[in-house]
């Protein structure tokens, strides 16, 4: 199954906008994936912005670059939202392994660096 390697919980390291690297301080992001049963959730917090809970549908594809990944979440919360709010999003991304344990997630806007958490 593609992308089989994907399955674990991710947790946020660092991010990089405009060719530099920024250290994740502050900010929680824990995505938990399985592939082969097709489930994502994604729990995001940092400061001043609030947080969500995000639940759903992970599609993966093999590609030249890593694997293309579609999400369907239900998004509960927001940035700057309260937590009854309650939206349907897609979402699309390259999602890259660098070694067994090192994931980095690219939306065209930004680049997301995450780690495994070990059991």
């Amino acid at each position: 199954m593609a992308g089989v390697a994907l399955t674990g919980t991710w947790v946020i390291v660092e991010f990089e906008a405009d060719g530099k690297t920024i250290p994740a301080a502050g900010i929680t992001d824990t995505r938990t994936v399985d592939v082969t049963a097709g489930t994502y959730r994604r729990r995001f917090g940092a400061p001043f912005v609030g947080g969500c809970d995000d639940t759903g549908t992970i599609t993966v594809a093999p590609a030249a670059d890593g694997f293309r990944v579609e999400l369907a979440v239900t998004r509960r919360g927001g940035f700057g939202e309260g937590p009854s709010r309650t939206t349907e999003e897609r979402e699309r991304a390259t999602w890259r392994l660098v070694g067994p344990n090192r994931l980095r997630i690219a939306d065209g806007r930004e680049v997301l660096v995450y780690e495994r958490r070990q059991p």
